[in-house]
Protein backbone atom coordinates (compact mmCIF):
# COMPACT_ATOMS: atom_id res chain seq x y z
CA UNK A 1 0.00 0.00 0.00
CA UNK A 2 2.56 2.56 1.09
CA UNK A 3 5.43 1.03 -0.83
CA UNK A 4 4.24 2.71 -4.04
CA UNK A 5 4.02 6.08 -2.31
CA UNK A 6 7.49 5.55 -0.84
CA UNK A 7 8.91 4.62 -4.23
CA UNK A 8 7.36 7.65 -5.93
CA UNK A 9 8.47 10.06 -3.20
CA UNK A 10 12.00 8.63 -3.21
CA UNK A 11 12.23 8.87 -6.98
CA UNK A 12 10.96 12.45 -7.00
CA UNK A 13 13.44 13.30 -4.27
CA UNK A 14 16.26 11.86 -6.38
CA UNK A 15 15.15 13.77 -9.47
CA UNK A 16 14.71 17.02 -7.58
CA UNK A 17 17.97 16.63 -5.64
CA UNK A 18 19.88 16.14 -8.88
CA UNK A 19 18.85 19.62 -9.99
CA UNK A 20 19.35 21.45 -6.69
CA UNK A 21 21.84 24.29 -7.04
CA UNK A 22 21.15 26.52 -4.05
CA UNK A 23 20.29 26.56 -0.34
CA UNK A 24 16.59 26.98 -1.00
CA UNK A 25 16.47 23.80 -3.06
CA UNK A 26 18.55 21.97 -0.46
CA UNK A 27 16.16 23.12 2.26
CA UNK A 28 13.23 21.70 0.28
CA UNK A 29 14.99 18.36 0.18
CA UNK A 30 15.81 18.34 3.89
CA UNK A 31 12.58 19.92 5.15
CA UNK A 32 10.00 18.49 2.75
CA UNK A 33 11.16 15.41 0.89
CA UNK A 34 13.15 13.67 3.60
CA UNK A 35 10.52 14.07 6.36
CA UNK A 36 7.80 13.00 3.94
CA UNK A 37 9.74 9.86 3.01
CA UNK A 38 10.33 9.11 6.70
CA UNK A 39 6.60 9.56 7.40
CA UNK A 40 5.64 7.23 4.56
CA UNK A 41 8.15 4.67 5.88
CA UNK A 42 6.59 4.95 9.33
CA UNK A 43 3.13 4.46 7.84
CA UNK A 44 4.38 1.38 6.01
CA UNK A 45 5.77 -0.08 9.24
CA UNK A 46 2.52 0.71 11.05
CA UNK A 47 0.51 -0.93 8.28
CA UNK A 48 2.76 -4.01 8.35
CA UNK A 49 2.30 -4.27 12.12
CA UNK A 50 -1.45 -3.87 11.73
CA UNK A 51 -1.61 -6.60 9.08
CA UNK A 52 0.42 -8.95 11.29
CA UNK A 53 -1.87 -8.25 14.24
CA UNK A 54 -4.97 -8.88 12.14
CA UNK A 55 -3.49 -12.19 10.99
CA UNK A 56 -2.70 -13.20 14.59
CA UNK A 57 -6.19 -12.27 15.81
CA UNK A 58 -7.79 -14.16 12.92
CA UNK A 59 -5.64 -17.22 13.70
CA UNK A 60 -6.53 -17.15 17.38
CA UNK A 61 -10.21 -16.66 16.56
CA UNK A 62 -10.13 -19.65 14.22
CA UNK A 63 -8.44 -21.77 16.89
CA UNK A 64 -11.08 -20.77 19.43
CA UNK A 65 -13.87 -21.65 17.01
CA UNK A 66 -12.37 -25.06 16.44
CA UNK A 67 -12.37 -25.75 20.19
CA UNK A 68 -16.09 -25.19 20.67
Amino acid sequence: MFSTAHHIASRQNELFSASVRDEFGASLVSEVFEPMIEDVSALQRLNDHYQNTVYEVDSITEQLRSIS
